[in-house]
């Protein structure tokens, strides 16, 4: 169990307490960046962004893959898990108008 000090007395409180038992003075609970799930920070793409990204790469012949691994790159560090699937989709639409362009 993790003990955090009291700002008021000092006294030694469990983390997850609301009030000192000592003095009674309310503790400030702040909540830290690195508390949140992953998911809250970046839910991915989903439903009409995905599709939306996925049109626009379809309507830019083989430039999908330099779009998309620019968008990874820029995204990678604040946002994961959209940049993985943004790159991911870049690199499917590719091999779409790769097997288009041989079919022909």
């Amino acid at each position: 169990m993790t003990l955090i000090k009291c700002p008021e007395c000092g006294h030694k409180v469990p983390e997850h307490a609301i009030s000192c038992p000592k003095c009674g003075c309310l503790l400030a609970r702040e909540r830290r960046g690195d508390d949140e799930p992953p998911e809250a920070k970046d839910p991915g793409l989903r439903g009409l962004s995905l599709f939306l990204w996925f049109l626009l790469f379809l309507a830019i012949p083989f430039a999908a893959v330099i779009l998309s691994s620019s968008l990874y790159y820029a995204w990678r560090e604040k946002y994961p898990k959209c940049a993985g699937q943004i790159n991911m989709l870049g690199f499917v639409v590719f091999g779409i108008h790769c097997v288009a362009a041989f079919a022909l």
